[in-house]
């Protein structure tokens, strides 16, 4: 289950200075100016058995920005939220997952077949390596995402994993008219992107677009060789954003 919150903060303007007997009108006319910030809040909540937890309000949340409470503007829980889904399937083609080309294939389908409504949400689907190659733009239309997906035959020569989440954030997510996420589908080593983890991040809060992550050394099916189900191998798997099943929110 995701919630979204608003919170707002505004600063309130100083009082405006007493006026001398001799002030002219333009004199003590002085410009108030409001600043309102209002940020969106992705959140999950699980219990500790890694549930989901649902019905929550507004009531259960708190929160502050330097140990000072915000306010909560506006609150939407997913199952509520009739805005439509536009969804990144970004798929790692890399050297690195040469041998898993069919786990992350049927992973992708998988998802997107359980996520996507008909006629209401849009997904596209890109991959990386050395090159980021954008397969099949938005669409609601499985067969052609399915077409795009087992089209994938070979891999590239290195890892642009954080390049491409930066390059679709920027140029397809900042645009769409819609809760926005992307899902990608790695092992989590990037050996040749000009941005970085840090950058990666930074872009997607800015464009408000949710990451989630499904590890080629963590998945959600352990007969896939060389696959186990809920474990994290190493740094690069710490570092991805949520794994596996956690996926599930959307639906």
């Amino acid at each position: 289950m995701l919630f979204q919150i608003s919170a707002a903060q505004s600063q309130q303007p100083k009082p405006p200075k007493p006026s001398s007997p001799s002030a002219t009108p333009d004199q003590t006319q002085e410009r108030e100016v409001v600043n309102i910030r209002r940020v969106r809040l992705p959140i999950t909540v699980t219990d500790k058995k890694g549930q989901f937890v649902s019905g929550l309000s507004p009531g259960d949340f708190l929160i502050t920005e330097d140990k000072v409470p915000q306010q909560i503007d506006s609150f939407t829980s997913e199952e509520n939220n009739n805005l439509p889904l536009y969804i990144g399937v970004l798929m790692d083609t890399s050297p690195s997952t040469a041998g898993k080309l069919k786990f992350e294939q049927e992973s992708a389908m998988n998802f997107i077949q359980t996520v996507v409504r008909p006629r209401k949400d849009r997904v596209l689907f890109a991959t990386f390596d050395d090159q980021i190659t954008l397969r099949q733009d938005f669409t609601d239309r499985l067969e052609l995402l399915d077409r795009a997906v087992f089209a994938i035959k070979k891999t590239g020569e290195k890892t642009a994993l954080y390049d491409a989440v930066w390059q679709f954030c920027d140029e397809k997510m900042r645009s769409a008219q819609g809760r926005r996420a992307l899902v990608i589908i790695t092992d989590g080593v990037d050996t040749y992107s000009r941005a970085d983890i840090n950058d990666a991040i930074d872009i997607a809060q800015r464009t408000e677009t949710t990451l989630f992550a499904i590890s080629t050394k963590a998945g959600l099916l352990g007969t896939v060789p060389g696959v186990d189900a809920g474990q994290v191998r190493d740094k690069a798997d710490r570092q991805l954003p949520p794994r596996g099943r956690e996926a599930d929110q959307w639906t």
